[in-house]
């Protein structure tokens, strides 16, 4: 098994970054993206990305994409951790946003004010390469809804 370096990183120095590096070696197909951005600490001038990956349900991405953010975020509080949920389940999105169907109820909300990702590729698809300057209006915090 060959070891995923992703590009402008730190060298391992926890735990988590050992089980996020492991993490990052499942196999192409569809699942969340996790992106943790460590935004607060300027010294560092890398931002860590991590995507869990996979074509087989029932693996684990969803509870490990939650857990892996969350404790990031537990452990770095003065950090900002982004998740980018891409599965069409949106089952991330749901447990970030409350759970059951708290979370479902909220998400359905976002869907129709147009604040997903996916409202974000849709505003993008008649110029893609024009800056929008709109992209942090697609940005949810977790803080207020959990």
């Amino acid at each position: 098994m060959e070891w995923f370096e992703p590009v402008g990183t730190r060298a391992l120095t926890s735990p988590l970054d050992i089980v996020c590096k492991r993490v990052a070696l499942l196999e192409n197909g569809i699942g969340q993206i996790l992106l943790i951005a460590n935004i607060m600490e300027i010294q560092v001038h890398a931002v860590m990305r991590y995507a869990i990956w996979n074509n087989k349900g029932g693996v684990g991405k969803t509870f490990l994409s939650f857990v892996l953010s969350t404790e990031y975020a537990n452990k770095h509080p003065g950090s900002h951790v982004i998740v980018a949920d891409l599965c069409p389940q949106a089952n991330l999105s749901e447990i970030i946003l409350g759970g059951s169907e708290k979370g479902s109820d909220r998400l359905e909300n976002l869907i129709v004010e147009k604040k997903t990702i996916g409202s974000y590729f849709d505003s993008r698809v008649g110029s893609p390469h024009a800056p929008s300057n709109r992209e942090t209006d697609f940005l949810i915090h977790a803080r207020d809804f959990n």
